[in-house]
């Protein structure tokens, strides 16, 4: 015990306890007599100072001792309650046979040992209630005591207990407790896990150990589950006992999860891997320590339950893998051809392994949403000993197979060895003891929460201490500088002349309120006062009196006098825009003599603004000023004497003035600061994603995103109703400020005219705004363009939304007259244009089932709201039929679903058209352009409708937009405008796709095989095939087909050149260089197909030419001749081509001298490739040719061709260069 202790004092805990101790003990000997509670010093004595100390030291030792025997009380009656259980007394009772007798006997006398000692090793002394505790689950026979009995674990018991007491005999009847140095480990009984022999003998027999278990380690019953399953159940099991035997096992750790309520690591171990076909030779030459090694696989912590299957069956595939890449070796290094054998085989026996253990562990740790699954750690390969038959699968299933007897295995007859069990357990197993389950939050919490406590308990006693040192130190220098800054501010009082300015006490200001604050600053310990030894208790007040003398005294008289000068210079000004302001100035500068009207926040507002006339540069300043100025007015208010001549002359000059723009200035400020009214939010109602605002369209920088509360239906009636009045009647009869106090009665009514016209041109003003700016958002795409036009056609579209808003606040009816809809129209809201009496004001007749307007104007509001109404507005044009007239078109567009009414109660806009009738109009667009981009190929289907649509024009729902834009009102024109342009450009776009896609598929690979680098399009050796030619340019030929479908219904002929035609506006976007091709494309198809489909050239020939040292020349083509000899030239007509590939052309002159000059080309384009050799050029007509012929000497012949059309098929510039284009 007395080791014990002394160990448990010499932890790092208890270290900086007693650390802590050292700290606070230094603290309370050297700071203890400067501590002051309630007045008194209790540590001032010596002996206090030591009792103190003495006092934390005993504590410190009383709170280790404790700590100590709670851990040895909890070890002795955990070990109490497992040595009287129900469960060991019946291991006596139920059988009485001497070995099970012998076991409990010597498993009592171990515990009793236990309660007194414990476990050493390698990691020092600890108790029984302090190691990882682990349980065992596996059927009988898995080999779960040999594991554990060739473990290689150490077993400190051992020694003093004999092996028996740790081990048991032969296979586990109950349960054995395997005391090792690292953990407990709990073998059960293989009876209590298959529960098939009694069952409800074993089933209670393994509840109540799960309760013991439970009952004893609350919070972790054990720290981990070891399922075994030996090779042979997977390997010589059928598939349905397989199955069974993994229901079982889940059972059992769902038992397992139900009674310890947490999830618990199980670590699935292989056992008899030695049955393995194989096993034994493959890993015979392994050393001891190599035999200690982990095969298998370790599962990551994060992995869920459902990705276990996946997970063990890769990781057993790659496992398996590797263990293969090392057969090699093992090859090379075995001479015994037997054993060869199985080393060869025992890979592809793990693989058919493979696949049944990965089906099995499915099955064991299949999830449900019922249950909560275990956590399985990973899957591991060993082997305690090797005994028993292997089994051999393939040879087995190649047997089976073939009708052969299955071979004989030999039996392991050698000593055997443990495979693959003491780093497993010690490195993975051990290592994860504190992975059970959700408590670990549990511990990681309860271990952050010792951690702070500790943490704060040395913290403490260090903060106390430094914080009693900073407190002394803090109130010496902040008397010094409090001195300092005394002084300071009495020199600059001192420095003052009799009536200082704002800019002159702008120092001394700052300097006394710096005074306040380095005496008002407490120590660093405020909650307890600085333990009495902070000054600023004393000094804060004082200095703060001070501070509030300055203001008073110098700041007050400093104020109205800059009030007053300010007031003087405004009144001298002629310019109206400063009537505001001096109306502004003058109430805050009679304030200062009237409490009765002092408004605190009006003043500060005032004298914010002079802080920045004085210090408009420099914030700093501003602020500062400010600060003061707060202060002052929290101090006031107290009657300050005025300049009763500026007051005068101010407000004679006010009274220059018409009061109507003051008015409503006035009305605009109130309602900025009424906190009631609340903005109109623009894109509340027409949303992000189908609407949105272009600030260029009302030729603004930024778009109007909210319209104010005055300009709102709640502003109306709530707001400008009741304070239009009010505010007219201070302006004329009780303007205190201006001094007006004359009855002015006869001028109300056109005063309040002013007002209300000045009032509905704003409201009108800005809500035409920010209707005109109002556009659809850009199709960038069809997807885009299927979105914002299926919000746009959908029954919560935006567009009514916006248009009931517009109804909502700009219908504003008389209250109490007849209305129509909770939106709040009145019945005649058009101001006459509807049925009724056309006064739009009265009742009217344009709807029917007239229904109570809004609750701004129903019930007594409405009542009290009415008669404000009459008596404000008297005879008056009721202002509500003003604002509603410029909004009715739009209004009208709800018809009779948004509840407006019209002329007859019919609705409609002035063409007719409802928003009903436009959505349905909006729904066929998207209905055709959602057909479009649904289908398989979107661009072949836009090319299609684009295509009829250009071919028959008719009325559809695109050109219906279109037209219908024309007569609505905005925005709703542009927006129908704006759908059916952008919708026809995403249309006319995809077609565009369809076509270059198609060109570049179907004729660019063949136009370039054909043509490119050949003869006659570029001066090259090979030729074009007349073939390929024909294919290509002949009538229905590869491009002839192409432009005739896809390009010419979008294009026109204009004089002689091709250019794209238009459609409502927009063009298919075909390039000039685009429609010069497909130009020449024709001329080729009309000079060597004649507008057919058989390629053939007519031409004549005559020689024009021939040299005087010449006897004859002959021009020959297939065979025929043209032969000119001096004499009168003859016209010989020919065709072409003649031959096919075997075409030759040629000239040959015969010289005087007996000599020739022959030029002569062969293969298809022989007559073409004579010409361009031979300097082919125009002659004159534009139809006709000359070429020449001739030596170094200049002897020549020439001739001259011509075509049988107009476009010369002969002439270069026809075939030459032409190109097929990549992009149309």
């Amino acid at each position: 015990m007395l080791g014990s202790l002394i160990r448990e004092l010499f932890k790092i805990r208890t270290l900086v306890f007693l650390f802590a101790l050292v700290a606070l003990s230094l603290v309370i000997w050297f700071f203890g007599p400067e501590f002051s509670l309630m007045g008194g010093h209790p540590l001032a004595s010596r002996a206090a100072r030591i009792g103190v100390i003495l006092g934390l030291v005993g504590l410190l030792l009383l709170i280790a001792l404790v700590r100590f025997l709670l851990i040895r009380r909890a070890n002795s009656r955990l070990i109490k309650n497992l040595i009287e259980s129900d469960e060991l007394a019946s291991m006596a009772t139920s059988d009485r046979d001497e070995e099970l007798e012998i076991i409990r006997e010597r498993f009592q006398h171990a515990l009793e040992v236990l309660k007194e000692s414990t476990l050493s090793g390698k990691r020092g002394g600890r108790f029984l209630y302090e190691l990882p505790w682990y349980v065992l689950v596996g059927a009988p026979g898995t080999g779960k005591t040999t594991i554990l009995s060739n473990s290689g674990l150490e077993f400190p018991l051992s020694d003093r207990f004999g092996s028996e007491a740790v081990q048991g005999f032969g296979g586990t009847r109950h349960c054995d407790w395997w005391f090792t140095d690292r953990a407990i480990l709990i073998d059960t009984a293989g009876r209590y896990t298959t529960q098939d022999v009694n069952r409800e003998t074993d089933r209670a027999a393994w509840i109540g150990f799960l309760d013991i278990l439970r009952s004893h380690r609350r919070r972790r019953p054990i720290n981990g589950a070891l399922l075994l399953v030996s090779a042979a159940d997977i390997l010589d099991r059928s598939d349905t006992e397989r199955r069974m035997l993994a229901d079982t096992l889940r059972r059992r750790l769902q038992e397992l999860v139900k009674a310890f309520e947490v999830s618990v690591p199980v670590y699935l171990m292989i056992t008899k891997s030695d049955l393995i076909s194989g096993f034994t030779e493959f890993f015979d030459d392994l050393r001891e320590e190599e035999r200690q090694q982990v095969v298998g696989i370790t599962l990551p912590a994060e992995t869920s339950a459902v990705q276990v299957p996946s997970e063990v069956d890769s990781r057993l595939k790659e496992l398996f893998a590797n263990i293969e890449a090392q057969a090699p070796e093992r090859l090379h290094a075995e001479r015994n051809l037997e054993r060869r054998a199985k080393i060869f085989l025992f890979p592809r026996e793990l693989a058919a392994f493979q696949g049944v253990l990965s089906t099995f562990v499915r099955d064991v740790f299949r999830t449900s949403r019922y249950e909560k699954t275990p956590q399985l750690r990973g899957v591991y390969l060993t082997s305690g000993t090797q005994e028993g038959t292997p089994i051999d699968r393939l040879l087995g299933a190649f047997s089976r197979r073939f009708g052969l007897a299955p071979g004989q295995m030999v039996p392991y007859s050698g000593r055997g060895k443990a495979y693959f069990i003491h780093r497993l357990l010690t490195d993975i197993v051990f290592q994860e003891a504190d992975l059970i389950g959700t408590n670990r939050r549990l511990e990681r919490l309860l271990a952050l929460r010792y951690g702070f406590g500790y943490a704060a308990a040395v913290l403490l006693v260090i903060g106390l201490g430094l914080g009693m040192a900073s407190v002394m130190s803090h109130s010496r220098a902040q008397i010094a500088d409090v001195n300092q800054e005394l002084q300071n501010t009495e020199a600059r009082v001192k420095e003052l002349g009799g009536q200082p300015t704002l800019e002159q006490l702008t120092p001394l200001l700052d300097s006394a309120q710096t005074l306040v604050t380095k005496a008002s600053t407490g120590g660093a310990l405020p909650l307890v006062g600085g333990f009495g030894l902070d000054a600023s208790d004393q000094l804060g007040p004082a200095t703060q009196k001070l501070y509030n003398d300055i203001l008073a005294k110098d700041l007050l008289p400093a104020v109205e006098s800059r009030l007053a000068a300010r007031v003087a210079i405004l009144t001298q000004s002629e310019n109206e825009a400063d009537m505001p302001q001096l109306r502004q100035t003058l109430q805050a500068y009679m304030m200062l003599n009237d409490p009765q009207r002092f408004d605190a926040s009006f003043l500060l507002d005032t004298l914010k603004t002079e802080s920045q006339r004085i210090y408009p540069l420099q914030p700093a300043q501003q602020q500062a000023m400010d600060s003061h100025f707060a202060s002052l007015v929290a101090e006031m208010p107290q009657p300050v004497p005025f300049n009763q001549g500026i007051v005068t002359a101010a407000q004679r000059r006010l009274s220059t003035v018409p009061p109507m723009d003051e008015m409503y200035a006035s009305l605009v400020r109130k309602a900025n600061a009424d906190g009631s009214l609340t903005p109109f939010q623009l894109t509340d109602v027409i949303g992000t994603v189908a609407l949105t605002t272009d600030a260029s369209r009302i030729q603004q920088k930024q778009p109007i995103l909210q319209i104010p509360g005055l300009y709102t239906r709640d502003g109306f009636y709530n707001f400008f109703l009741k304070q239009a009045p009010q505010i007219v009647n201070d302006s004329l009869n009780q303007d205190w400020i201006s001094g007006r106090s004359q009855s002015q009665s006869n001028n109300y009514q056109t005063a309040m005219q002013g007002l209300v016209k000045q009032y509905v041109a704003n409201y009108i003003s800005i809500w035409q705004k920010a209707l005109d700016q109002i556009t659809v958002v850009d199709f960038s795409s069809p997807q885009r363009a299927q979105q914002v036009l299926q919000v746009l056609a959908s029954p919560d579209t935006p567009l009514e939304g916006l248009a009931k808003a517009v109804q909502t606040n700009t219908q504003l009816p008389i209250p109490g007259s007849q209305a129509t809809g909770a939106s709040g129209q009145s019945a005649d809201a058009s101001g006459g244009s509807g049925g009724g009496d056309g006064s739009g004001g009265g009742s009217g007749s344009g709807a029917s089932g007239g229904n109570p307007i809004t609750s701004a104007v129903t019930g007594a509001a409405g009542q009290a709201v009415s008669a404000a109404a009459q008596q404000a507005f008297g005879d008056m044009a009721w202002p509500g039929d003003q604002i509603a007239r410029p909004f009715t078109p739009v209004v009208a567009l709800l018809g009779g679903s948004g509840g407006g009414g019209g002329s007859g109660g019919g609705g409609g806009s002035a063409s007719g058209t409802t928003l009903p009738q436009i959505q349905q109009l909006i729904g066929q667009v998207y209905g055709d352009i959602n057909g479009i981009a649904s289908s398989p190929d979107p661009t072949q289907a836009a090319f299609k409708y684009v295509s009829q649509r250009a071919s028959s024009p008719s009325q559809d729902a695109l050109s219906q937009l279109r037209t219908d834009s024309a007569t609505l009102p905005s925005p709703y024109g542009s927006i129908l405008k704006d759908i059916s342009t952008q919708s026809w450009d995403v249309l006319i776009g995809l077609a565009y796709q369809n076509i270059n896609t198609t060109w570049q598929q179907q004729v660019i690979p063949a136009c370039n095989s054909m043509l490119d680098n050949r003869f006659p399009i570029t001066n090259a050796q090979p030729e074009v095939a007349l073939s390929d030619f024909t294919a290509m340019f002949r009538q229905g030929g590869t491009i002839d087909q192409f432009f005739t479908t896809y390009i010419k219904p979008f294009v026109t002929q204009q004089g002689s050149q091709l250019v794209p035609a238009s459609f409502d506006g927009r063009t298919m976007g075909f390039s000039a260089q685009t429609m010069d091709m497909f130009q020449r494309a024709e001329q080729i198809k009309q000079a060597f197909f004649n507008g057919g489909t058989t390629l053939g050239v007519k031409f004549s020939i005559t020689p024009s030419f021939l040299d005087p040292q010449a006897l004859r020349s002959v021009f020959s083509l297939d065979g025929t001749s043209v032969t000119y000899r001096h004499g009168p030239p003859r016209t010989t007509d020919m065709t072409w081509p003649n031959k096919g590939d075997a075409s030759t052309a040629s000239v040959i002159i015969t010289l005087v001298e007996g000599g020739t000059i022959k030029e002569e080309r062969s293969g298809a384009w022989a007559l073409f490739r004579l010409l361009y050799t031979t300097g082919l050029s125009r002659s004159g007509a534009t139809d006709q040719y000359s070429f020449s012929v001739a030596n170094q000497a200049g002897v020549r012949a020439s001739y001259t061709v011509q075509a049988s059309s107009v476009v010369n098929p002969l002439a270069p510039g026809i075939i030459q260069g032409f190109q097929c284009l990549g992009d149309l």
